[in-house]
């Protein structure tokens, strides 16, 4: 599974020894100190927060999400030189996109945009 690859690239190599030596569970705030979540939530109210980062996730403009998402899957680039080639390649096309525009309409107006994935 790759877990002593990928665990110390996320928390760093001494707590990556600790955790996978001593098999103990991280909770919350230990969690999110290194890194393995982004927020911490309350158990009241969490499905409720879930969905709407889901929400807002899905408002924004659908071919740079997916861009974004592909760029990050697998851990990101290898190297700063292969994340400045795909930034090369990604700008231009979420450049070209209606989306774009709408964007910019968008708050001009002081509006919410209304993305078509164009």
């Amino acid at each position: 599974m790759a877990g002593t690859f990928l665990l110390p690239e996320v928390v760093g190599h001494a707590a990556a020894r600790d955790l996978f030596l001593t098999g103990r569970i991280v909770q919350g705030d230990e969690a999110l100190r290194l890194g393995l979540v982004s927020r911490v939530l309350p158990r009241e109210g969490f499905l409720d927060e879930a969905l709407a980062v889901a929400a807002d996730i899905a408002a924004r403009a659908p071919i740079a999400s997916r861009l974004t998402t592909l760029a990050l899957r697998d851990g990101g680039h290898a190297s700063i030189e292969r994340a400045l080639q795909w930034e090369a390649m990604a700008q231009p096309i979420t450049l070209a996109t209606e989306d774009l525009q709408e964007g910019i309409r968008a708050a001009k107006e002081k509006r919410a945009p209304r993305f078509e994935g164009r």
